[in-house]
This record gives structure tokens, sequence and C-alpha cells, in this order.
């Protein structure tokens, strides 16, 4: 059964922080591995270079670096922050992440599946 909470927008606060969620995340997903397989480091993930090119009040800031409303904990990154287009390397396609992070920004309310890697 999937459990839909609500969420709010995740941008790490420092950069401490934002390392440890593109190890948890960007440095293990299908659809960055191109950039770490690559030498010229030109192709990757279009969400992890616009996280990093835009502020969050931005409207061409991705949707998909997520966290839980109700997270109240003081862990840095919370622990309920998330990518939302997060496939772990191996088990599927790109398009098959751009599928998932398209249906997670086309929600009216702000909700995803909650998924822990």
């Amino acid at each position: 059964m999937k459990r839909y909470v609500l969420t709010r927008p995740y941008r790490p606060s420092n950069g401490t922080e934002g390392d440890y969620f593109e190890e948890r995340f960007c440095g293990r997903c299908e659809r960055d591995r191109k950039w770490r397989e690559s030498e010229g480091k030109t192709e990757g993930c279009e969400i992890h270079v616009m996280m990093l090119a835009y502020d969050e009040r931005n409207t061409a800031c991705p949707e998909e670096w997520v966290e839980d409303v109700d997270d109240t904990s003081s862990y840095a990154p919370p622990k309920t922050a998330r990518c939302t287009a997060f496939i772990e390397e191996g088990r599927g396609s790109k398009a098959e992440a751009a599928e998932k992070a398209s249906k997670a920004t086309r929600r009216l309310v702000r909700t995803s599946e909650y998924a822990s890697p």
C-alpha cells in the first residue's frame, strides 16, 4: 500500500548537508550516472544542476527535492529529505526516472510517495 504525505520543498542549509544529500541520492541515482562516468562531466541529472543554479523561490527551481511538512527532527539533513525522482543505479532507466519525476511534480497538492533509500 502506498503512503502519501504532505511535503515542502527541501534545500540543504549548508555545504555539508548538501554533500550528505548528494551522496545519499545523486551519488547512487540512475539519472546522474552519466555525469559520474563521463570524463568531461557534461551530461547528468538536470534536477541536480538546477538545484545548484537556482534559489528555491525561483520558479525554475525543481520541485523534486522535498521533505515532509511534519518533519520536526533536529537532524541535518532532515530524516525525510529525499528526491522524488530517485531511482537506484542499476534498477531503472533515465526514462523511468523522468516519468517518476513528472508524476511527482504534476500533483495539485504537493504530496509524494515516501521512499527512503
